[in-house]
């Protein structure tokens, strides 16, 4: 058995990284073409899904027009996603919704209580890097430090 086929319960917490910036979900026009991922931006994701089209990305990625919701704040997941993640942020009243690649999960948050979100995690034992407004971090060398993603 792998790491990655391990139940959830046996592995280990899982590191996460908040990526610098704000993000926004859009509901895009149908009638419009899609949009070509810009080549500054790492996370960036569209989707398209029973005649729906979403697009999540910074502000300056997202076409005029459309709803949009927002901000979101994401974090990088270090490894598989355990199951007790998203448990921790929903007692602590977080609401997520989560990006997934084939290799790399990251869990949105909404921007305005991303320090209560780093905080939870924190109190479960999931290593967070970067900076978080409101949450300095376990300790002094963490609360200096600042992830460029």
């Amino acid at each position: 058995m792998t790491r990655g086929d391990a139940p959830a319960a046996r592995r280990g917490p899982s590191s996460l990284a908040l990526l610098e910036g704000e993000r926004f979900v859009c509901r895009l026009d149908p009638g419009r073409p899609l949009p070509a991922p810009p080549r500054s931006h790492r996370l960036w994701s569209l989707t398209l899904a029973h005649g729906e089209r979403s697009l999540f990305a910074v502000a300056a990625a997202i076409p005029e027009g459309g709803s949009r919701n927002g901000p979101w704040r994401a974090l990088r997941v270090g490894g598989p996603l355990p199951l007790g993640l998203t448990g921790g942020l929903a007692a602590a009243g977080v609401p997520i919704f989560v990006v997934a690649t084939h290799d790399t999960d990251h869990v949105m948050v909404p921007a305005p209580v991303d320090g209560a979100a780093v905080a939870a995690l924190r109190a479960a034992e999931h290593p967070v890097t970067g900076a978080a407004p409101g949450c300095p971090g376990p300790g002094a060398a963490q609360s200096s430090s600042k992830t460029v993603l």
